[in-house]
């Protein structure tokens, strides 16, 4: 075992303390002069004296490096003399942990000016407040989405739009929400995202927000575009025959040999004319009814809401279908939900939406071999979820994206407004529905609440 210059001075002085006493009591109990006994116990204060005033030199060195680290003081160093040969060591060991501490304080530096560079560099905006409001954080970008030099408290925002900072601290971790300002004359529409932290005993939360108004005005545009081409497909299916049989018609009754014909030939054109209209006539109708639906899918909806029980919603819808199921010999499976589950939502609407799901699945099942229908909720991260899955034939991948777009259909006699009536009830009750399908193997739509 290796002894350091420190420990033999420790071990040595506690050697003598310790053969002094024994000496003292030696001579003490041998009856040696008194002289002899008062050297060594003027030894053994000496000693002892030594021993404390090293002990204490120890302390005061501990004490300026804590010192030290506490301050974070690079450039101070123990002194040291030739007299303190017994603390050369732990004067290099200082030095050694100085020198990690301060390679740690340059690495911590570093990384803080690296994620500083990050966030100033994403083009997304980022502002981070504690539970009072402070702002720990807003990056160049969120400063210019705001249009503002600097941001110290989230109340600040109200200045921008009232009750802004209200509407974002209500924000509940993980939750996304779009939110319409109006800066400077600009219109931005700001989609908003939190999350939450604890650091330095403070939670801190932290907003992800940016415009995503070019991408909404180019879904919009696309959005229209594609009603526009089945508007024009559906009004010039019911104005090209009109107009055809219009002409037919008129070149029929505006013939020169028209008078001279026979009573037999001007009864049969008096019956291709009633017959013509007829067809027109029933065009018209149709035209009528596509405008009704139209005006149906566009008329704002005011939902009813009440807090429904989900088990209950769905019992009622397949009651209601069960002759449509039994009609078609589908094996319809329902995953019955738990009795807590409810959701605060219009019952009415929400059976239209399950039923037209339904009806859809019953659809597509129809020249299926295998025909199964699976109904099943489930309460995920707080949510109620309702899953309508079938064994159809699935949908192909391109017409996926269409699906939801008004008066888009493949059936040959739908009206193409069911799933996008569907999308906008659960719009109206912040909730959202999606579809997920692989073809030959079958569709699924979920409702989220």
């Amino acid at each position: 075992m290796n002894f350091s210059k420190f420990q033999i001075s420790v071990i040595l002085r506690i050697s003598l303390i310790v053969f002094n006493a024994f000496a003292i009591v030696f001579t003490t109990y041998h009856n040696y002069p008194l002289i002899i006994s008062g050297i060594l116990s003027l030894a053994l204060l000496m000693q002892s004296y030594r021993l404390a005033k090293q002990i204490n030199k120890i302390h005061q060195y501990l004490t300026m490096f804590l010192m030290v680290i506490r301050e974070s003081r690079d450039s101070y160093s123990l002194p040291t003399t030739k007299k303190d040969y017994i603390f050369s060591e732990l004067s290099e060991y200082f030095k050694e942990i100085r020198e990690v501490i301060k390679d740690a304080k340059i690495e911590k530096e570093n990384q803080y000016h690296y994620l500083n560079y990050v966030v100033e560099h994403v083009g997304i905006g980022l502002l981070a407040f504690d539970d009072k409001g402070k702002v720990e954080l807003i990056n160049n970008a969120g400063k210019k989405l705001l249009k503002i030099p600097a941001l110290l408290n989230i109340k600040t925002l109200d200045s921008i739009q009232k009750d802004l900072s209200e509407s974002i601290i209500k924000m509940m971790p993980g939750q996304q929400e779009t939110i319409v300002l109006n800066i400077e004359d600009e219109l931005l529409h700001l989609s908003f995202k939190v999350s939450q932290f604890r650091m330095y005993e403070k939670n801190i939360r932290l907003v992800s927000f940016q415009n995503i108004k070019t991408e909404l005005d180019e879904k919009e545009l696309d959005s229209w575009q594609k009603l526009i081409r089945i508007l024009n497909h559906e009004i010039m299916n019911s104005i090209t025959p009109i107009t055809t049989l219009s002409t037919t018609i008129k070149k029929s009754l505006t013939r020169k040999d028209t008078k001279e014909n026979s009573p037999e030939t001007n009864e049969e054109l008096i019956a291709d004319t009633v017959n013509g209209l007829s067809l027109i006539e029933e065009r018209g109708k149709g035209l009528i009814s596509f405008v009704q639906k139209y005006r149906s899918l566009s008329t704002a909806i005011k939902p009813n809401i009440e807090k429904v029980k989900v088990a209950k919603l769905i019992s009622n819808v397949t009651t209601l279908l069960s002759s449509d199921l039994e009609n078609e010999k589908i094996i319809c499976d329902v995953i019955k939900a738990s009795e807590d589950y409810e959701i605060w939502a219009d019952e009415k609407l929400i059976e239209q939406v399950l039923i037209n799901l339904i009806k859809n699945s019953i659809h597509a099942i129809h020249s299926r071999r295998t025909k199964s229908l699976i109904i099943a909720t489930s309460k995920i991260n707080g949510k109620i979820t309702i899953e309508v899955a079938d064994s159809g034939k699935g949908i192909p991948a391109n017409e996926l994206e269409n699906i939801f777009i008004p008066f888009y259909t493949t059936k040959e006699n739908g009206s193409g407004i069911g799933l996008s009536l569907s999308r906008q009830i659960m719009r109206l009750h912040k909730g959202s529905i999606k579809v997920s399908s692989a073809q030959n193997v079958g569709t699924t739509f979920t409702l989220t609440f």
